[in-house]
């Protein structure tokens, strides 16, 4: 999916992340499921959805943060902090 989206292939990018959240949650794979959703939310951002985005992210924050994986917070926060400053929050800069 990231090469797809580095790609612009936005619409083969989320089919993709689609498919890794339906498989996460069928095995029960949170942090997957998780990744797959900041994945979603950097698609949206791509599309113009900074609202869709934040939303996204906030969520996997939630899973992501109790499961102690610094890294992959760091970057679902980055992603927020794009949403929020694409949405005009003064915070986010």
């Amino acid at each position: 999916a990231i090469s797809l989206r580095d790609a612009h292939d936005l619409d083969a990018a989320d089919d993709a992340e689609r498919r890794a959240i339906a498989h996460a949650r069928e095995v029960g794979d949170l942090r997957l499921d998780a990744m797959a959703t900041v994945g979603r939310a950097e698609i949206a951002l791509g599309r113009d959805d900074a609202a869709w985005a934040r939303a996204a992210v906030t969520r996997a924050l939630e899973v992501l943060v109790p499961l102690g994986d610094r890294k992959l917070v760091a970057d679902a926060e980055r992603v927020l902090g794009d949403a929020l400053a694409r949405l005009g929050d003064p915070g986010a800069d």
